[in-house]
């Protein structure tokens, strides 16, 4: 679960070793809170959750917006276990 949430939470590029490792959110961050932010936040963390070779299926994800701030809500199945784990990551927009 750690290890899922630090590739979340690390912008793509910034380790220069494993240029493809990360997420995406970073580009929305500063954005108004609108429906079409909150897609496009599900999108990046489906890309970078299928990237993952720890991550065997993803089950859901989902946003919930609260003032300057949206969390993610994700439920995964890895794949050393068939029990789903459920990641939660708030990140600000401002």
């Amino acid at each position: 679960r750690q290890a899922l949430a630090h590739r979340l939470k690390t912008p793509t590029g910034d380790l220069l070793a494993h240029p493809t490792y990360g997420c995406d959110t970073a580009t929305v961050l500063g954005l108004r809170n609108q429906q079409a932010m909150q897609m496009l936040l599900i999108h990046f963390v489906r890309t970078a959750l299928a990237q993952d070779p720890r991550v065997q299926r993803i089950d859901s994800i989902h946003t919930a917006a609260r003032g300057e701030q949206v969390r993610i809500e994700a439920r995964v199945t890895p794949v050393t276990r068939n029990t789903p784990t459920d990641l939660n990551l708030v990140f600000p927009l401002g």
